[in-house]
């Protein structure tokens, strides 16, 4: 250990003799806050977990080849330092190992590393380009989260040979533009890109000779898992193309990517989460895939330029909310494998005037329909046996239901067309075993109800109040 003076300023360096032991110890200068410079010498192997952290002074560090890993929490908190050079006989670079360095500017990374563990680079916040090795196989959780000014990974690339992205590992990178996804990359983790406000451009790196259109992300064929808010609030991105290697599309992934107008599903996926796509206010269509099984809780909802969703036999579950307040939606026809339409599934589509139900279904789930101004007419399949309580409420423009024929419809549920203003008449089958309070309340127009083909000789066994004093008007 010695002291320099450099331009009238005391310095004090420290100088790691050839041959002393193979490893700095753990703590071993943990917030000696006067060091500004050290030198590791090829005989040291590891640097310790915290071994340097909170050496707020500490500008420069000199790393040489034969260094094979750099512990957690090394560096944490150094404050100070502006660059570093990783040799290329390290591998692994440990949890938070350079955690909020906050002016760390410039980081080289060398052919050999394999792993950059969570949050390493965490908070890095003057840091704008880093080049990720092609021998990187994973980038942990948080990596480079809230690198504020980082702001392309394009020229300097993410590899073939990559396959994990790791949860927040670019989370609030709010400068970052464009990133290229490798082929060899199976899984994408939660938050991965969330709140990338600036990213617009996501290219496959086994295309990259063909032109990717600005604002667009495809992901190469091979990438099985989009995970829990992957890209949420990239309020940038215009289109994506999701792979047909992927089968899950998990929660939020794409929630409030506002500007998205384009997402194209390919045969293969079964399941989109809850909120995937959530708040896409410029999505216009979505065509989902055969393969589809299950569209989840509030999918789309408030995708309110969405104007047509083509769904696909082999759909069997539309979850609660999955297209609520898509204001613009102007028609659905539900597949016959769908026994059940959830809660609040297509409520307050204000714009959608045609609705096709086919036979198989047996659930309109509360609040289904509620709330769509401009539904004019809806034929309930034979198959139907409930619907639900406020199902088609303030469906103020529907006139015709079409109930007729039916066998197995055995409850209407309390507001189920409550304020449907324009009713005139409705046949009720013999099937109804009861009628729910308020059913048909503040249906001005309506003067037929069929009732004389039921009776309780004949099944219906309650009646709501309400209706019976709108039935005797």
């Amino acid at each position: 250990m010695s002291t320099d003076e450099g331009n009238g300023t005391k310095v004090l360096k420290i100088e790691f003799c050839e041959g002393v032991d193979a490893e700095i110890k753990d703590l071993e200068f943990k917030e000696c806050t006067k060091i500004k410079r050290i030198e590791i010498p090829s005989s040291i192997k590891v640097i310790g977990h915290s071994a340097f952290m909170f050496c707020t002074q500490l500008m420069e560090v000199k790393l040489c080849e034969g260094l094979t890993d750099i512990k957690e929490s090394a560096f944490n908190g150094c404050a100070s330092l502006k660059s570093i050079e990783i040799p290329s006989t390290v591998k692994v670079i440990g949890d938070r190992a350079f955690r909020e360095c906050t002016q760390l500017m410039e980081v080289k990374l060398c052919e050999g590393l394999t792993d950059i563990k969570g949050a390493a680079f965490y908070g890095c916040t003057s840091m704008k380009s880093i080049e990720i090795p092609s021998t990187v196989k994973v980038i942990g959780h948080s990596a480079f989260q809230d690198c504020y000014e980082l702001m392309e990974l394009v020229d300097v690339e993410l590899h073939e040979g990559l396959e994990t992205i790791g949860r927040d590992a670019f989370f609030e990178c709010t400068s970052l533009q464009r990133i290229k996804i490798p082929s060899t990359v199976t899984s994408i983790h939660w938050t991965a890109f969330d709140a990338c406000s600036q990213l617009s451009n996501v290219e496959c790196s086994d295309e990259i000779e063909e032109q990717i259109s600005l604002f667009s992300a495809k992901l190469c064929e091979g990438l099985t898992d989009i995970n829990d808010s992957a890209f949420r609030d990239c309020t940038s991105l215009k289109s994506i193309k999701i792979p047909s290697t992927v089968k899950v599309i998990e929660h939020s992934a794409f929630r409030e990517c506002t500007q998205l107008m384009k997402a194209k599903l390919c045969e293969g996926l079964t399941d989109i989460k809850d909120a995937a796509f959530s708040h896409c206010t410029s999505l216009k269509s979505i065509e989902i895939p055969s393969t589809v099984k299950v569209i989840g809780d509030s999918a789309f909802r408030e995708c309110t330029q969405l104007m047509k969703a083509k769904l696909c036999e082999g759909l069997t579950d539309i979850k609660d909310y999955a297209f609520c307040d898509c204001t613009s939606l102007k028609s659905i026809e539900i597949p016959s494998a769908v026994n059940e339409i959830g809660i609040g599934a297509f409520a307050r589509c204000t714009q959608l005037m045609k609705v096709k139900l086919c036979e198989g279904l047996t659930d309109i789930d509360d609040s289904a329909f509620d709330g769509c101004a401009s539904l004019k007419s809806i034929e309930i399949p034979s198959t139907a046996k409930v619907i639900g309580h406020c199902a088609f409420r303030e469906c103020t423009q529907l006139m015709e239901v079409k109930l007729e024929g039916l066998n197995g419809l055995e409850n209407i549920k309390r507001q189920a067309f409550a304020k449907c203003t324009a009713l005139g008449m409705i046949q009720l089958p013999c099937s109804v075993k009861m009628i729910g309070k308020q059913a048909f309340h503040g249906c001005t127009q309506l003067v037929d109800v069929g009732l004389e083909t039921i009776g309780r000789d004949e099944g219906l066994e309650t009646i709501g109040r309400d209706e019976i004093l709108n039935f005797q008007q």
